[in-house]
């Protein structure tokens, strides 16, 4: 696809480099590093804006999947590649369970910017997860990254995808062959 028009769609920000997970006794380390990341400035407690990605997570511990990623995706996984738990990262963190209902969130705070979840000369995206929201990530478990850019609508929060339709405009990628295929620019296949 193509970025929207508006100069601050950096290239770059929407293709994903690599992902790191680490573990401790209680929680999961996340890492998305980027070929670009931007911060425009607007909210500086988010460290970062105009990417967005969805984490999907099936682990076999789990008691039921889902394969609706929503948040304007326009993305359904395909049988066996469904999500018990569903991270959303943008203007903060959702995580969502296997019934695609919010278990827990992060909304950043105006004195976050001390400490935001974007890092822009580093082109990286880090948080970390209690293990108790997630369930037992193993070498076994599926993840699916999709990335795409954030459209928060213009008043800030976790935002969605930032639609594609068939030419790029201003604040709209462009490149779609069919008005319904989805919103993403990349994705990564774990397992």
């Amino acid at each position: 696809y193509l970025y929207p028009l508006n100069y601050n769609f950096k290239n770059g920000i929407l293709d994903l480099k690599k992902f790191l997970l680490l573990e401790d006794d209680e929680r999961y380390y996340f890492e998305l590093q980027f070929s670009n990341l931007v911060d425009p400035g607007w909210h500086k407690e988010y460290g970062f804006q105009l990417t967005f990605a969805a984490i999907a997570i099936r682990t076999e511990d789990s008691k039921g999947y889902s394969k609706n990623i929503d948040y304007n995706s326009k993305y359904i996984l395909p049988k066996g590649r469904e999500f018990s738990r569903l991270i959303i990262v943008g203007g903060g963190l959702e995580i969502l369970n296997e019934l695609n209902k919010i278990i827990a969130a992060y909304y950043p705070l105006e004195d976050d910017f001390k400490n935001p979840l974007g890092d822009v000369v580093n082109k990286r995206i880090r948080f970390a997860i209690g293990k108790d929201l997630l369930g037992k990530i193993n070498s076994s478990s599926r993840i699916t990254i999709l990335v795409g850019a954030q459209d928060d609508g213009g008043g800030a929060g976790i935002g969605v995808f930032r639609e594609v339709d068939f030419d790029p405009m201003e604040w709209k990628g462009g490149g779609k062959k069919n008005k319904n295929d989805d919103n993403i620019y990349d994705i990564l296949l774990i397992n």
